[in-house]
């Protein structure tokens, strides 16, 4: 993506998917899920989610990548099923 661009993220299955913003990847707050997954611990940004990431089915969640993002990448997982995650590099 460049920066200025906005992704959407449509959750097209039938249970609620989050899709957080993380530091790096790991263990969403289903502690069964992340022994399951061998995720590890719970990502914080999963305990107190602060960009309204949970998507219910059929819905969508939109973000805009900005000039901060450029240079490192930008990861998003799903708090609930922590094995479910991408990677955006962002292009000046």
């Amino acid at each position: 993506m460049n920066v200025g661009e906005s992704f959407i993220a449509t959750n097209k299955g039938g249970e609620v998917h989050s899709f957080t913003e993380v530091g790096a990847f790991g263990g969403g707050v289903v502690p069964i899920l992340n022994q399951l997954s061998n995720s590890g611990p719970t990502r914080p940004e999963c305990v107190a989610p602060t960009n309204n990431s949970f998507v219910a089915p059929g819905q969508s969640f939109t973000d805009t990548e900005g000039p901060n993002d450029v240079g490192h990448p930008v990861l998003y997982q799903c708090c609930i099923h922590p094995w479910m995650h991408e990677t955006i590099t962002v292009r000046p």
